[in-house]
């Protein structure tokens, strides 16, 4: 299936004690350490940069630290944001980053694994996937980190032992951490996939909000051909996206399959069994209702074609209907956004139940975001600048910047007496835009607290009430984060490629009606032709595994 968006984050530091790598043991999953690199002088004379157990600076001494982090565009350089300077403060060194675009991440990231060029350490989201941490592990190019975490992390220690599943979502079959993740316990930001509807055009035609699939397509029909816009051109896009933020969830969601991951394992309705959405009942009907609104125009026909920038370019001329994006705001800019609110999910002849995907684990920046690699002569160091980042205060500086009036005297982030905190949003520009433009464009913890008394950023605002009136109430957790043994990995490295490639080559050509649904038999034929049941067997067994 279609990836669904994600949103960003990232950074960190350390110090020196200078031993070589740590890596893995193979058998047992312990750490082993090497011998201390020959400067000349025996091991027990070789000097050791001295780490503060509490407090900040984390070091007296001047540490040098070697980061990668992606850049997005609209990013400032690396030494130009406000938190590469906090962060070295933080540290009492100096960090240098490698900055890569996010279109060319894993072809860096890889090739400086290929390479052994490594960075100290990676902090920026979705560094890795579950396959690379499991690799890179195993190989000891990155350094296993349960001791660090128990020694010199004590918010993080805290943090995993009252989030079970975020532990063993972590934790490989040998009990080994080698990277964490940047969660986010804002209830918001478990729901995968957040849609929008112009209500401005509901109310001139008089409709109301759609609460089942037939109610939605009567509204689609009536944005297409009842000039909602009223400038008596037939010029509306009922509803637009591209497949990096898929229309596919409110239909699927509305037949009662309930599927948010890219490669299209999900749950069935016990929450127990595995299957493979792109051959479910449930699916078919969704081919044949997406088919219906293509012929009938009620669909960018763009949509398997253009990315989000184009599609938001569209939103900002007032012309499309519906949509999905990360908010509003985003599509339709920060005069607008109230125009666009979300609704629950839908209904259908085939559930009568609402439901809407929503994540075991809430991330800004996904599962496997910090991790130390072989190279790193300061581990302890760099443990404590991730331990920062998962305190209210670092949390909150990492994602939003310094206090009110250090970058700008209108906005920036307050501390209240009551020890809860919010971000002063600037006058002339959304919160997006100013968190990128000039602080970071990632993002690590932070507490619900500030969600809570973000009263002077109305964005986030009508975004946080939108998410959790309308589409958190009627979660239904997805298939969880797992990590596959070496054998289930070759048996998916095997298969997973050419079935995703088959499954949405034939969703497309079935929606554009090139290929009929009478042709349904001979696709699931394919399908497990393919391998679906081999898909389905392994990620079965990790399931059961992560479920004990």
């Amino acid at each position: 299936m279609k990836k669904v968006f994600v949103t960003s984050m990232a950074l960190a530091l350390a110090m020196s004690l200078i031993v070589t790598a740590c890596s893995s043991n193979s058998e047992n999953g312990s750490q082993n350490t090497a011998k201390p690199t020959d400067t000349g002088k025996q091991a027990s004379e070789t000097p050791k940069t001295k780490v503060n157990a509490t407090g900040f600076p984390i070091s007296n001494e001047n540490i040098q630290l070697t980061i990668m982090v992606k850049k997005a565009a609209n990013q400032g350089a690396w030494q130009d944001l406000w938190i590469s300077k906090h962060l070295e403060e933080k540290l009492g060194g100096k960090i240098v980053a490698t900055e890569v675009d996010d279109a060319s991440w894993n072809e860096k990231k890889n090739l400086a694994f290929a390479a052994g060029e490594l960075p100290d350490f990676f902090m920026t989201n979705n560094a890795f996937t579950s396959t690379d941490v499991l690799n890179y592990g195993q190989q000891g190019q990155l350094i296993r980190l349960n001791e660090l975490i128990d020694k010199y992390a004590p918010n993080i220690k805290k943090f995993l032992d009252a989030n079970p599943d975020v532990k063993k979502s972590i934790t490989d079959p040998k009990g080994n951490i080698y990277a964490l993740p940047g969660v986010n316990p804002v209830k918001r930001e478990a729901s995968i996939g957040r849609y929008w509807i112009n209500k401005q055009w509901l109310d001139k035609l008089g409709l109301k909000m759609p609460t089942t699939l037939d109610e939605f397509y009567t509204v689609l029909k009536a944005f297409k051909e009842k000039d909602p816009n009223g400038n008596g051109k037939a010029d509306e896009i009922p509803a637009s996206g591209s497949t990096a933020n898929p229309l596919s969830m409110i239909v699927l969601s509305a037949l009662g399959l309930v599927e948010g991951s890219w490669n299209g394992i999900t749950l069935d309705k016990t929450g127990n069994k595995v299957i493979y959405a792109p051959q479910q009942p449930e699916y078919k009907e969704y081919l044949i209702f997406m088919n219906k609104l293509f012929k009938e125009g009620l669909i960018d026909p763009e949509y398997y074609t253009q990315n989000i920038q184009a599609y938001r370019g569209k939103a900002q001329q007032g012309l499309v209907g519906f949509f999905f994006d990360a908010a509003p705001v985003l599509s339709v800019g920060a005069e607008k956004y109230t125009d666009y609110p979300s609704f629950p999910p839908l209904t259908s002849p085939q559930n009568n139940t609402k439901m809407w995907p929503v994540q075991r684990i809430v991330t800004l920046g996904g599962l496997s975001s910090m991790a130390i690699t072989s190279k790193n002569k300061n581990p302890e160091a760099t443990m404590r600048i991730f331990d920062y980042a998962y305190t209210p205060e670092g949390g909150m500086s990492i994602r939003f910047g310094p206090d009110v009036g250090v970058l700008r005297q209108d906005a920036g982030v307050v501390k209240n007496s009551d020890n809860t905190w919010q971000f002063k949003n600037p006058a002339d520009i959304d919160s997006y835009t100013y968190r990128s433009k000039f602080v970071t464009n990632m993002s690590l913890t932070y507490t619900d607290q500030f969600s809570v008394n973000n009263k002077e950023a109305p964005d986030s605002i009508f975004l946080t009430q939108n998410i959790v009136n309308n589409q958190i109430p009627y979660g239904k957790p997805i298939y969880p984060n797992v990590f596959l043994t070496a054998a289930e990995t070759e048996k998916v490295n095997k298969i997973q490629t050419d079935l995703k490639t088959y499954a949405e080559q034939l969703e497309a050509k079935f929606i554009y009606g090139e290929t009929p649904i009478s042709k349904w038999d001979e696709y699931i034929a394919t399908l497990q032709k393919i391998g679906s049941k081999d898909l389905i067997d392994v990620y079965q067994a990790a399931f059961d595994r992560w479920n004990k």
